[in-house]
């Protein structure tokens, strides 16, 4: 979450000339596809990772739950039961914080492009 709020900090100047808005559909995509679409590989690998550890843990977990209700074991059942839902809830989160942070990263830079563009037009008009 403190990504997402802290995305207008990368901002710069020398960035926002060169931003190309990637497609609407990149910005909802899970793995870290908002990011690399963005040209932001690093935050991108952060939020792959995340979400990958997540959702592969989660798999992992309801695994070793699947294992232990074959064998009858049920207080190792509701432990991973629990750490499967951890996990899942973990790379969940992982995603709606990329998307979040995506969108924020894409509307801070359209703004700033939007406001260099009506300066352009006014100057275009007050020239004679």
């Amino acid at each position: 979450m403190i990504l997402a709020l802290l995305a207008t900090g990368y901002a710069a100047d020398d960035e926002v000339r060169e931003y190309k808005p990637p497609p609407t559909f990149a910005l909802v995509m899970p793995l870290g596809v908002p990011q690399f679409a963005q040209r932001r590989p690093l935050p991108g690998l952060g939020y792959m990772a995340v979400q990958g550890a997540g959702i592969g843990f989660g798999v992992y977990a309801s695994t070793r739950m699947w294992q232990a209700t074959a064998i009858d074991d049920l207080d190792a059942e509701r432990s991973w039961r629990m750490a499967s839902w951890g996990g899942i809830a973990g790379g969940v989160a992982g995603y709606f914080v990329s998307t979040l942070d995506g969108s924020r990263y894409n509307e801070v830079h359209s703004q700033a492009y939007l406001e260099r563009a009506s300066a352009w037009e006014s100057a275009q008009a007050a020239a004679p």
